[in-house]
Parts: C-alpha cells; structure tokens; sequence
C-alpha cells in the first residue's frame, strides 16, 4: 500500500469533551478532507498513524463555534499548521502526542497522532527442507531434513519483525523471535529488493545481518503478491556431511500479521 494513500485511511483520536455546556444547537466538530469534504474523523473513528517519511496530512474543521485554537503536547513528534481554513499535521519524530482543538462556545477536540515505522511482521507456521541429490539415499535424505529444520533458529510459533526505515520499504531494523516467547530475541539489520524468478515468481532478495552474521534469503510471493515462504539455501553448509547432495533449501511457511510495505520493481 502507498503510505500517502495509507494516511487519509489511518486515524487521529478524536474525543469530544464537554459538548453539552455548548447548547442544545451546538454542532459536534469533525474533520473532514480539504478536496472533497468527506468526513475522515468523528469521535468514534479516532487513530492517525503517521510515517515519519510521509508528508503529514492536511485536514479541515467543520462544526464548533469557530475560532479555534489549536495546542499542541509535543512537537518533536507532530507539528502543525492552521491558517484558518486548513489545519496540517506532520510528523518530526517517533511517538505521540495530543493536539487539542478548543472552539469559543468550550467544545473541545483531544486529538492523539502516532509517529511510527510501519512494520511487518510474519509468524511462522511451518518448517520443511527442499532437498536434491540422486546418490543420496532415503536414510540421508531424513537426516538431513531432520537437520534444517533443527538448524533453522526460528521454531513454528516464532516470527520475524521488518521495520522499514526508508519510505522505498527497502531497508531497516529486524527483530527475530525464535519462539513464541519473548526469550533469546535476536536484532539485526536488513535490505530488500523485489525480483522474480526465470519462471515469473516474484520474491524479496533480502540480506539479514545479525552481528557478524549475514542471511541471505528469498521471501517468496504468491499469484496475489503475498509473502507465504522464507527460502534460504543451505547447500553449502551440508556439502561436506552429506557429499551426494546437489542442493537444500531451508523453507519455513509464514503468514503475514501486518501490512506489508509496497516495495519498489
């Protein structure tokens, strides 16, 4: 998904406070988009999730008393601007903060915007080795499957966590849960490109690096464009155990948590 498209779908906490000291024709605020005068947000539709890399979101009041003042809790983390017609927030740091929008009758907006990375998140619910070698026999053949998936480091019930830091959703921060607890986590870097096979699959060539370690490894696509396998190649690693083996992949299937950034072709 596009993040500025992402924006006009996200949420900013509205809660009106103290509306019925206003009269009974009092007209509860809401915000509504400057081009088309859609409401975006009521007091019941009440998150905005901002990228840090994003250009903010520009947004108009309707209803009150107008004469609004505009306070804000923090600006490291959202800054605005009001001009009378048009109230813009952006963002300028990982966190949140309330802005409030009081009017001269005493209605009261309490808007809390979220600065974050978005972050992917995929769970792993299952582990299998692709193996090839025509010489090696069926007693190899289950060992060494019994071996990747031994050696994987990331058990069914784990999950691998991809904070992109560049709006491109190229790069960023991973965290690797190897179970489904929180003990022995792992945080590492990571770089992704979107590519396909000869035969058209499209994957993610990603590259973790996890101190002096470095993975490479494909997250492949389905007909949908969605991730549902992480496929590392571990030919090398076996070789020498296992002298007939042409090739091994370790593949674990996974199931996506969270939007997944749109990766540049």
């Amino acid at each position: 998904m596009n993040f500025k498209k992402f924006l006009g779908a996200a949420g900013v906490s509205l809660m009106l406070i103290g509306a019925g000291a206003c009269g009974d024709d009092y007209v509860p605020m809401q915000l509504v988009s400057p081009t088309d005068m859609s409401v975006m947000f009521t007091a019941e539709k009440n998150t905005l999730t901002l990228y840090p890399y994003s250009e903010g979101v520009s947004l108009k009041i309707l209803g009150g008393e107008g004469r609004f003042v505009i306070d804000n809790s923090d600006d490291k983390v959202v800054s605005y601007q009001y001009d009378g017609e048009t109230l813009r927030l952006m963002p300028e740091g990982v966190g949140s903060a309330v802005i409030t929008i009081t009017d001269r009758a005493g209605g009261v907006f309490e808007l809390t915007v979220n600065v974050n990375y978005v972050t992917a998140t995929y769970d792993v619910v299952s582990q299998s080795a692709v193996i090839t070698g025509e010489d090696m026999t069926q007693g190899e053949m289950a060992k060494l499957t019994a071996e990747i998936i031994s050696d994987m480091g990331v058990a069914i019930g784990g999950r691998y966590e991809f904070m992109f830091h560049n709006e491109a959703c190229t790069e960023g921060i991973a965290t690797i849960y190897p179970t489904d607890s929180q003990s022995g986590v792992r945080y590492g870097n990571f770089a992704q490109k979107n590519l396909f096979t000869p035969d058209g699959q499209e994957y993610l060539a990603t590259t973790l690096n996890i101190g002096s370690e470095t993975y490479e490894f494909s997250m492949m696509k389905n007909d949908a464009g969605e991730v549902t396998e992480l496929r590392r190649d571990v030919t090398a690693r076996y070789k020498a155990s296992y002298p007939a083996l042409e090739s091994a992949y370790a593949v674990q299937g996974v199931e996506l948590e969270t939007e997944p950034c749109n990766l540049p072709e």
